[in-house]
């Protein structure tokens, strides 16, 4: 009898055996499992990802506080905070590299016609001379004269010119310098001549003057 017994058992239990290592990898889903029968300690730590979580499943009750952070939350869920102040100046960066030149601006509008200018008077031409002795061999010899236009009159110009002036004669117009009176006006010229032909010859000096 005991025999019978023993011999049952293991008849049985290699029949369990047989029947649990039978199941196809994966074959055993939703369906076939107990409700409340898989828990925490059935689960492999980390093995229920996003994807698997129902929507609307996690509710506040099941989140610890204090556990999320800014990153856990889409920045349109979080609250705007108030303005802080507005803080110092920073210092002034240094200089940068200058720029590529633009391009050209367009020509900008064409202005009006000015008034006609004042005309000037008749010009008169006062002139004024000085005779420059030069002995032969002692170089060049200078000398200065000056001609001023007369009452209410202005210079505008003035030249100089040299009595018999051959073209190979040594002579020069060495200064020609207006005279300004106290506002800086121009009221006649002085030039400085230089005779170096050996010979005496006249330098004489030519100012343009008009009458305002």
């Amino acid at each position: 009898m005991g025999v019978a017994l023993v011999a049952l058992f293991v008849a049985l239990t290699g029949t369990s055996i047989a029947a649990v290592s039978a199941f196809p990898a994966n074959s055993v889903g939703a369906r076939e499992l107990k409700n409340g029968s898989v828990g925490a300690k059935e689960l492999k730590g980390r093995s229920v990802t996003f994807g698997k979580i129902a929507a609307g499943a996690i509710t506040s009750g099941l989140v610890r506080n204090g556990s999320l952070t800014m990153a856990d939350f889409d920045h349109r869920q979080l609250p705007t905070g108030v303005m802080g102040p507005v803080g110092p100046a920073g210092p002034i960066g240094p200089a940068g590299p200058p720029g590529a030149p633009g391009p050209t601006g367009a020509p900008g509008a064409k202005g009006e016609k000015g008034a006609p200018g004042a005309l000037l008077g008749a010009i008169r031409v006062p002139t004024e001379n000085i005779v420059i002795n030069d002995s032969p061999g002692s170089g060049t010899t200078s000398a200065d004269v000056g001609q001023m236009c007369g009452r209410g009159e202005r210079a505008i110009s003035a030249g100089t010119s040299w009595s018999a002036a051959g073209a190979t004669d040594v002579l020069y117009t060495v200064e020609l310098r207006p005279i300004l009176d106290r506002r800086g006006v121009v009221m006649g010229y002085q030039a400085s001549g230089a005779n170096g032909t050996g010979t005496q010859r006249t330098f004489t000096l030519y100012v343009l003057c008009y009458r305002r």
